[in-house]
């Protein structure tokens, strides 16, 4: 999907992804934090989106930067975190240097890339 359909549709998302059950989500979130290593020096969530796995990673002890296409998805991320995440932009350059050794992502990133350079 385009980075015009998330700036489009990003309060919607938000809305329905922070809707508690209305999604696998709510079910599937406690096996795959299970499945996930231990805390390091930082985690990478690439297509954070309004940010509610970085949220979780960080309850379970991640340092968490939240990476997002979507300007807007990326202001309801930071609007809503309470417990330090950094959110930013695909194309910042300091993700490189953050010394991730963690990286989760829920869509394919090949989708992302493509949308950075349109």
């Amino acid at each position: 999907m385009s980075r015009e359909h998330w700036e489009h549709e990003a309060s919607n998302w938000a809305a329905w992804a922070r809707r508690p059950d209305f999604d696998a989500y709510w079910k599937y979130s406690t096996k795959f934090f299970e499945l996930l290593p231990a805390p390091g020096r930082r985690t990478l969530e690439v297509g954070c989106g309004e940010g509610r796995v970085s949220r979780d990673l960080v309850k379970r002890g991640h340092r968490v930067t939240g990476v997002d296409m979507s300007q807007k998805l990326i202001r309801l991320a930071n609007d809503a975190d309470e417990q330090g995440f950094v959110v930013q932009a695909v194309r910042e350059p300091s993700l490189n240097e953050a010394g991730n050794d963690t990286l989760w992502r829920r869509i394919p990133i090949f989708l992302m890339w493509r949308a950075v350079k349109s």
